[in-house]
């Protein structure tokens, strides 16, 4: 069973300093020392999510943090975000992973429904989420021009 608790400073450090391989380096961090004040923030309500063995496995956060510029999110719905270590993808954990952060913002936050933003080229996010109950509403582009998806899903 996997343990979420809010953030704190050296989870903050460790999460910050993960690296990912391509095409997922886009998620690496260029300045972790303002990673690590941003994570920090209440306002962005992040989170670590931890294994059986009490070692960091992810990360998540919920609201404004998890929006991505360019996306339309007029829509009411809790906007959920998160990464899981690096040499933990793509090995068929990513099911329990997110359901254990759904249940957590639903428990926590109580929405009517749950928002995702997703590179576009992420097909292997983009079919889990849509292996539990998420659809595509909306595709966008960021500031950099980056293919983003806007998936919803109903509680």
């Amino acid at each position: 069973m996997l343990k979420i608790e809010s953030i704190n400073v050296q989870g903050a450090i460790t999460i910050a300093s993960w690296e990912y391989a391509p095409p997922y380096n886009n998620y690496n961090q260029t300045d972790p020392v303002d990673a690590v004040n941003s994570y920090l923030l209440d306002k962005h309500q992040y989170h670590l999510i931890y294994n059986f063995e009490n070692q960091i496995i992810g990360y998540c956060c919920f609201g404004g943090d998890a929006r991505v510029s360019g996306g339309d999110y007029s829509l009411e719905a809790l906007d959920v975000g998160f990464g899981m270590r690096p040499d933990l993808t793509g090995h068929g954990n990513g099911n329990s992973f997110l359901s254990a952060i759904l249940e957590h913002g639903i428990k926590k936050y109580q929405p009517q429904k749950l928002r995702l933003s997703v590179a576009a080229f992420n097909k292997r996010a983009i079919n889990l989420y849509k292996n539990v109950g998420f659809n595509v509403t909306q595709a966008f582009q960021n500031q950099k021009k980056t293919p983003f998806i806007i998936m919803i899903k109903h509680i």
